[in-house]
């Protein structure tokens, strides 16, 4: 079963893991552990809702999930695809894919790294499918958790949490690029400000004299 690879590599994240799969109701955690997918989807009647998060997930294990929770098959498709930018779909009445980039700046490197996560929503359940390491939720889970009064408002609330972390991200991503164009010699500057605006001037419209 799936959730047996919660415990396979405990504290270590590695592709077709289910990080976390909890029930929510009335604001409060139903479970101290996480659940079953199969267990999770059976509650998403009794009210509450179901936040699935799973990281770099096979075809096998998003075909499971697709079955368990009834996704559309176009939706998969769609989720498992690299998006350059972040957009959202309706695949049934009640159901969206968000699809958000994320990244994060690797200081060694100084290199920024690129992620996705796909978000099934709907009333009762929201599951994210991450992809990169630049998308790492759970410190956006355990915040969420102590604020029952947001959790209580339904998935939308993790909706909300998910981006208020991938937003909060892109803060240090800045930050570091700014270090790095510091650390540029100032000629090099000049040469790349001449070089853009002459970039510029070149592809402005011309306009036409009378003749």
């Amino acid at each position: 079963m799936l959730v047996e690879q919660i415990t396979a590599r405990l504290g270590e994240e590695v592709p077709g893991m289910i990080i976390d799969c909890a029930h929510y109701l009335d604001g409060r955690r139903c479970d101290e552990g996480a659940v079953s997918p199969q267990e999770a989807a059976a509650r998403c009647g009794q009210g509450g809702f179901v936040w699935l998060g799973l990281f770099e997930p096979g075809d096998e294990e998003l075909a499971q999930v697709r079955d368990t929770f009834g996704l559309h098959e176009l939706a998969i498709e769609d989720a498992q695809n690299i998006h350059m930018r972040p957009k959202i779909e309706r695949y049934d009445q009640d159901m969206q894919l968000v699809i958000l980039r994320t990244a994060r700046y690797d200081d060694a490197a100084e290199e920024v790294e690129f992620g996705q996560i796909s978000v099934f929503l709907a009333p009762s359940f929201l599951i994210a499918v991450r992809r990169g390491v630049a998308s790492e939720l759970r410190g956006a889970r355990q915040r969420l958790e102590q604020r029952p009064e947001l959790l209580a408002a339904g998935s939308s609330s993790a909706l909300w949490a998910i981006l208020d972390q991938v937003v909060d991200g892109y803060a240090p991503v800045v930050a570091g690029l700014e270090h790095d164009i510091d650390q540029i010699p100032g000629w090099v500057q000049r040469e790349i400000s001449i070089s853009a605006a002459r970039m510029t001037a070149a592809a402005a419209p011309r306009s036409q004299g009378a003749g």
